[in-house]
């Protein structure tokens, strides 16, 4: 079984969240991760000269990679809500404040990265906002979360959405990289659809990664994972219900998603996140 490399994961990521972590957090990576976030930086055009401007004035800064464009937010006029948010409802929010251009970071987020010295993903995650934005943030966790004992709780259920927010770059994988054998098993039902989107996936990867801007992580497991399903015995790894799950979150907004494929969804997240 094998997984995309450093060089990979770290192109994945974005411009701001690179900077943030090379500038704030770098004490916390190898040197290997070093070598290869700098020379990613490089390949983005940010030279010495911005990060170190960045450094004496305790900024974060947006990006738009094709004609860059810096906002400079100074790090002491972020606001931390709050709640705490669950590592999948993390991802949620994260997405909906890209989505809607409010400045925030997630003091977790190295957390979830595999390039670092130590993993930790029990912790909740608590977010920033900047103070500008605060109104705007609130309004949009108050509609989708219920705060309750200093724990934001999301309000709906909906699979999809769930889905959606997922980031399997950002997903700490250091246990799947132990093969680590589960009991989980699927219905012929559940196995025959797993299969039928796994090999539409193979198919389709150009068009659904040229579509996504963003490599399918888990796809070198999706002809193992088809070869065990297809089989009377068999025994799934944490990895392969991952690449169950990415699988799904590729397709959730497909016409063939039906409620066998939420029911799949909404098991494999509660195993792993469970919520």
């Amino acid at each position: 079984m094998t997984f995309p490399s450093l060089n990979d994961l770290i192109k994945s990521y974005s411009t701001t969240f690179l900077l943030e972590q090379y500038i704030y957090k770098k004490d916390e990576y190898t040197q290997e991760a070093i070598n290869i976030i700098e020379q990613e930086l490089k390949n983005r055009n940010i030279d010495s000269n911005q990060i170190e401007e960045y450094k004496k004035k305790g900024v974060f800064e947006s990006l738009d990679s094709n004609d860059i464009k810096i906002r400079r937010l100074k790090r002491d006029d972020f606001i931390k809500l709050e709640g705490a948010f669950t590592q999948t409802d993390a991802y949620a929010v994260r997405a909906m404040f890209e989505q809607e251009n409010i400045p925030f970071f997630i003091d977790a987020s190295l957390e979830y990265l595999p390039v670092i010295n130590e993993q930790k993903d029990s912790h909740p995650i608590k977010i920033f906002v900047h103070k500008d934005e605060k109104d705007k943030a609130l309004a949009f966790i108050n509609e989708h979360f219920d705060l309750t004992d200093g724990k934001y709780h999301i309000k709906y259920s909906d699979i999809k959405e769930r889905l959606s927010s997922l980031n399997f770059n950002e997903i700490a994988h250091v246990d799947l990289e132990k093969a680590e054998i589960t009991e989980v098993k699927f219905s012929d039902e559940e196995k025959d659809l797993i299969i039928h989107f796994g090999s539409r996936l193979l198919k389709e990867i150009d068009e659904i990664e040229s579509r996504q801007e963003k490599i399918v992580f888990f796809f070198d497991n999706i002809e193992h994972l088809i070869k065990i399903l297809s089989q009377n015995q068999y025994k799934l790894t944490k990895a392969d219900l991952m690449t169950v799950l990415e699988i799904l979150q590729i397709y959730c907004r497909d016409d063939e998603f039906d409620k066998t494929a939420e029911e799949i969804a909404r098991a494999l997240l509660a195993f792993f996140f469970g919520n």
